[in-house]
């Protein structure tokens, strides 16, 4: 079987909800799909160590 890596950009309501659900779901739907990066404007970019996710805050300037 192939695998994914998925890139979330937004992490608010909907990239939170399918964050959870693909982690739930994903030997009942036969995915092999991981999460590499998520990246949101409020929260920094976050950044896959293996299995664990890594905060990279992020610098916004006006």
């Amino acid at each position: 079987m192939r695998g994914f890596r998925i890139l979330i950009i937004g992490f608010g309501n909907v990239g939170q909800a399918f964050f959870k659900l693909l982690n739930l779901k994903r030997d009942a739907l036969g995915v092999n799909a991981s999460v590499v990066e998520i990246i949101d404007r409020s929260v920094g970019t976050l950044l896959t160590q293996g299995q664990a996710l890594l905060m990279k805050p992020v610098v916004v300037s006006c």
